[in-house]
Order: C-alpha cells, then structure tokens, then sequence
C-alpha cells in the first residue's frame, strides 16, 4: 500500500500572542511503482534570504530589513523568522530575540546590538534552514547490481546552486550527503554512496535541474525487500528561499523523485514526492478534510486533569497572568483531532524554549538558580519522556503539562494524569519533539485536554515570562 505523509504545525505563544507557521507537506506517488513509499523530512520551513535596508544604526539590536525585491533578495517579511533562529548578516551571526512582524514586517529584534561591519544597506540577512530527508520503500522487482538515486531540485545548474546560500525555487546542496541503508548480503550490498550537486550531476528533466544522492549496489536485488526500518537519508540540505512568484500564506511545492536504476543506466522503478514549503506567519487557516487538528481554549473553573483550571485560556493565548510562588496556576486547551488515514496519526510538542523574562534566552538545559527564568518541573524525575507526581508549590517549582483523555472510544494521551506532569522539550538544548498523542487507525474527534501548570522560584524577577509551544501533527495514508 502506498503511504502519504501530511505534516500540520502550529506555533502557540503564552502571553496574549501567537505566532502561526502552518506548513503543509504531501507525497504524491508518481506511478505505480514502489509500493509503501513514505518520504519524511526534519522541517518543511523556509530558509531566509533577505537583506539590510537603508538607515541601519550600529549598537542597536532593532533592525529593518529590506521589503522590496532585488538580485540575491527574496525574503521580504519577517513574518519569515521567530524567537531564536540564528541568522547570519554579514560575516557575524546573531539570535532573534523577539520577531515584531506582526505588526511591523520590516523589522527584527536581534539578542544583540549590530556590529558597526554589519550594518551596510544590503548587508545580507540569511536563516539556513536545514533539512534531513528519509526515504522508506518497499521494492517492486528483483534489479541485479543496480543503484538507488535520489533526484532533488536544485534552483539552476551553476554553481550558486551548491554554494551554501539559500535559493529560491530550489534546495541548495550546501553539505548535503547521503548514507545508504545497511546491506543485505548477496541481495542488496551497498557499496559507496556519492551525492553530486546540479551542474555537475548532468541530471535534468523538462528544464529542471537536480542535486543528485545515488546508492550503489552490488547483488541479485529482490522484489519485496522493505526499507521502513532500514531507510535511505539526505542529510543537511538548505532549504529554498521564497521563489520569485511566492505569496504569503501560499506553499512554494518543490518535486522530488526516488527512483531504482539497472547497472546500465536504465530507470526500472521511479515515483515522485512533493514537499509544500510555507514560512510561519500569522494567518487563519482552513486545514484539508483529511486531517484536521483543532486547539480550542478552557474557561476558568474547569475540572481538567483532576484540578480546577485557574484562568481562562484561548485557541492563541495561554494567559497565566499574575502567578505567585506559594501556588499552583493551571490552566488547559482541548486538542481535538480527526483524520481518515488508514495508519494513523501522532502528535508531538516541542518548545522554542525555557520560560524566560519577555521571551529571552535561558541558557543550558536546567534553568534552576536563573533569576530571569523559570525553569522546566523536576518534580520526581520529570523529564521531557518521564512523568513526575506535582504535588507541592513550595518545594517543586517549574513549569510543566499533563494530559487527560476525553475520548469515547480509546484513549490517544501517551500517558495522563495519574502519571504525574513531564516537561516539553526544549527546542534550543537542543531536544526533539515528543508524542503527546497518537492513534495507529482513523480518528473522529479524537479529544485531549492538555494541562499546563506553573510556580515560579521565590527569586523570579518580576515582570512577563514567556515560552511558545509548537505542536506537530503527522497522519499516514
């Protein structure tokens, strides 16, 4: 059976604010070829070429980007970026602190001052997205001492293509290689593996050219032999800039093709997948019938997870307010999923972040003794994959979640309330996202409350604290 993967990521901001990045991925199969192909990628973000505009002031950490096209500058909003992505402008690299796109596209807010040999108008400002893309198959016919090749587009033939830079319209090969899965002796043997920028590749087709990640084999080859566990990977390719035609809130798809060659060169099997690229920004989105994941807010005074919710909380905001160090304050949303995937659906969370003072960085992987953060629950062993019980304010300070089930039929939470409360994982140690939900059959309604819970250490600085949320849904056909 042919799979399709489709990605859903939302973005929550605590604090009166969110910051959305819907970003839509489908596999298209090309022919019936392979079957069980699947193609799954770490981001489906954007990179970001941009460029300094006029007016730019050293020693200040507001800068203004440009809003208008010109050679080499494609991104024109920083809607583009969020809290904690490294750019490079110029020679020198710097954090965004806090991204005010919202309201004024043209500027960001750096975690420093600029520096006096970064501030030219036209300077450029590039986020390399990095993207890791693996591909599992099952074979369709036995090919003898053949190869495997991954084709992904490339914005031209030169050398611009592979020279580290975003482009628009195309993955830049940057770095990119590939490995091979691990040989089956006598049937798949895999011998040196070689990846080849476009230009260099000699591969194109109706005009388009393409990087090119090949896995040689020697061996009888078979029909059957499943690669799920066992997969092919092309690591570390810049994603593509906004193309020359983009629109905000529509993807930019570029095609990828996984094909199985004769030692002569001849295509025996091929099929095509499609990634949709979108940048985060802040839009109302109608998610496709097949898969819908919807996050709705919990009045005060609700009985969620076993304790009544402190505040009122909303499908964008998860407004905490005032909160003292001698008590808990909880709060919930309801997650609420839906698809008709044969195989299912899972749901992970990851955060950008510890809770830190106006959205600032809070360095390391334990923020405990930091005055200017409030640092993930330790509560008896709680760790991102382990849930601890919470029980006492006085002495176990953080910040953290539980789950509880409210579906009829089934229970999707990966662990609940009687458990105790875990951490998220923290995007910026760094950690990788973690299932809160999932579901191996189609879901109608599939519905969770998620419970946040916070106390800060007695020596908390005053002021706001905030950390964003992002939630990834992925559903298999």
């Amino acid at each position: 059976m042919k799979k399709n993967i489709l990605h859903l990521l939302g973005w929550i901001a605590f604090h009166s604010f969110i910051w959305g990045a819907l970003i839509t991925a489908t596999i298209t199969p090309a022919q019936a070829a392979f079957s069980n192909f699947t193609l799954d990628y770490t981001s489906a973000r954007m990179s970001f070429r941009g460029a300094l505009a006029p007016g730019n002031t050293i020693n200040s950490s507001l800068i203004t980007i440009q809003t208008t096209p010109a050679p080499g500058v494609y991104s024109l909003s920083s809607q583009h970026l969020v809290p904690a992505d490294l750019l490079q402008i110029g020679e020198s690299y710097y954090y965004v602190a806090t991204n005010s796109a919202i309201t004024v596209p043209s500027e960001v807010t750096l975690d420093r001052p600029l520096s006096a040999t970064d501030s030219a108008t036209g300077t450029p400002v590039l986020m390399r997205q990095l993207n890791t893309l693996t591909f599992s198959v099952t074979t369709n016919q036995p090919v003898p001492d053949g190869s495997f090749q991954i084709l992904v587009p490339a914005a031209s033939g030169s050398a611009w293509a592979a020279d580290n830079l975003p482009d628009p319209n195309g993955f830049d090969f940057a770095t990119s290689y590939v490995t091979c899965p691990t040989s089956i002796p006598d049937v798949f043997d895999f011998t040196a593996p070689t990846a080849s920028p476009a230009g260099t590749s000699g591969v194109q087709s109706n005009g388009r050219h393409f990087h090119v990640y090949t896995c040689p084999y020697t061996g009888s080859g078979a029909a059957g032999t499943d690669f799920s566990a066992n997969p092919f990977l092309v690591h570390d390719l810049v994603n593509p800039a906004p193309s020359l035609e983009h629109e905000t809130g529509m993807i930019d798809v570029s095609q990828i093709v996984f094909r199985q060659q004769a030692g002569n060169g001849m295509t025996q099997d091929s099929i095509t997948g499609q990634i949709g690229f979108f940048e985060p920004v802040k839009i109302t989105v109608e998610v496709a019938p097949q898969l819908s994941f919807q996050i709705n807010g919990v009045p005060a005074q609700t009985t969620a997870c076993g304790v009544l919710t402190d505040t009122s909380t909303f499908a964008r905001d998860v407004p905490f307010e005032d909160i003292s160090p001698l008590f808990f304050k909880n709060a919930a949303q309801r997650l609420t999923v839906s698809t008709n995937a044969s195989h299912g659906y899972a749901v992970t969370a990851i955060a950008d972040d510890q809770m830190g003072y106006y959205g600032e960085p809070c360095p390391g992987q334990d923020a405990i003794g930091n005055v200017w953060c409030i640092p993930d629950v330790t509560a008896n062993g709680a760790t991102p994959l382990t849930p601890g019980i919470w029980i006492d304010p006085l002495t176990q300070k953080g910040f953290g979640y539980t789950l509880q089930n409210l579906t009829t039929t089934g229970n999707p939470t990966v662990f609940d309330f009687s458990q105790g409360y875990r951490q998220f994982a923290d995007r910026s140690f760094p950690e990788y996202p973690v299932p809160i939900m999932r579901n191996l059959t189609v879901a109608n309604n599939d519905e969770v409350f998620i419970c946040y819970r916070i106390v800060p250490p007695a020596d908390t600085e005053p002021g706001e604290y905030e950390s964003r949320i992002m939630y990834t849904i992925t559903a298999t056909f």
